[in-house]
């Protein structure tokens, strides 16, 4: 469903001329703690790959998606304790607290987006604007991220 999501609505949008969301990434975030590395890996590879195919844009979103779902596991031994989460739950609000969640996301937002205009502008002609597009970018992925996850994940009763 992201990758529809992605292709063809949200490869389409962008917010003044800077910002594109790329909601594609949750597919990395929230998937479950115990997915060992390789398949964390391999799965990701997979959909950077379709995702540009379908875009027409060889390696920009596989190369980064690859790479933050290498850093994940250590984002999420930095952020949590083992004893704070059930293994057999994916990383949420409500798993790992707003707070926690909210760093996990926006670090690994950050790096792939950072590597993703690295990528596509190729140069350091205009820092100052890779840098907004960057910023921009990752603040329009979280906004978006954060109402999926409002809308769409499950509320367990207490």
């Amino acid at each position: 469903m992201l990758i529809l999501i992605q292709v063809f609505v949200l490869d389409h949008v962008e917010l003044f001329g800077l910002a594109s969301p790329y909601l594609y990434v949750l597919f990395v975030l929230v998937l479950p703690f115990e997915v060992p590395g390789s398949l964390l890996l391999f799965s990701s590879f997979a959909m950077g790959l379709i995702i540009d195919a379908l875009s027409g844009t060889w390696g920009l979103h596989t190369i980064p998606l690859v790479f933050i779902a290498f850093l994940r596991p250590f984002f999420i031994r930095l952020i949590t304790r083992k004893d704070e989460f059930n293994l057999n739950t994916s990383p949420g609000i409500d798993e790992m607290g707003f707070r926690n969640f909210y760093i996990y996301t926006l670090s690994l937002l950050f790096i792939h987006h950072s590597i993703l205009y690295l990528i596509d502008f190729f140069t350091l002609e205009n820092p100052m604007l890779m840098l907004k597009s960057i910023l921009m970018s990752t603040l329009f992925t979280m906004i978006l991220i954060f109402i999926y996850c409002t809308l769409f994940t499950n509320k367990q009763t207490k």
